[in-house]
């Protein structure tokens, strides 16, 4: 049988998986949920090369990531996803939290 600590640690595991997932699904990037929500606010003008930017930014995205976790991660030991996404999560749980 699975004790209450185990449970606990798995249901705060979770959350904080979910609170990962859900700011990530944020960034704008294709084919992340942000790319859209950010095309919500492109002028009418630029429709066209953001159209563009959706159907050939998988790449560009691929490449960010490579760039930031291989190369800023190994090699200098820092990650700009990882600090956006750090603090975006610890103000995220102060507030799903309520500061507790």
């Amino acid at each position: 049988s699975y004790t209450p600590e185990f449970v606990d640690l798995v249901l705060w595991m979770t959350f904080h998986v979910n609170i990962f997932l859900g700011i990530f699904n944020l960034f704008p990037f294709p084919p992340l949920d942000g790319s859209k929500i950010l095309g919500l606010f492109v002028p009418k003008k630029f429709q066209r090369q953001y159209r563009n930017y959706l159907a050939n930014g998988m790449p560009i995205f691929v490449a960010i990531i490579v760039i930031d976790v291989f190369i800023l991660g190994r090699w200098f030991d820092y990650s700009v996803f990882g600090q956006v996404i750090g603090f975006l999560h610890e103000r995220v749980t102060l507030i799903l939290l309520l500061g507790a």
